[in-house]
């Protein structure tokens, strides 16, 4: 496991440096960092269908 690989929680979140209650420890120019070489830690926003692609739908189905 990941976990016994390296040496445990602990030593994972000091490699890591950050807490368990307040996260990532460092400067705003520190977060950027990791932002940069790991990525922005968010999902994007799901398509919304628009009225006209919903009635359009309709018009595929063979059974309407």
């Amino acid at each position: 496991m990941i976990i016994e690989k390296f040496n445990g929680v602990e030593s994972i979140m000091a490699g890591l440096n950050s807490k368990p209650k307040m996260g990532i420890l460092g400067n705003a120019e520190d977060i950027k960092e990791r932002q940069r070489v790991y990525g922005a830690n968010f999902f994007p926003p799901p398509h919304i269908k628009s009225l006209y692609e919903l009635v359009m739908e309709n018009f595929e189905d063979k059974i309407n």
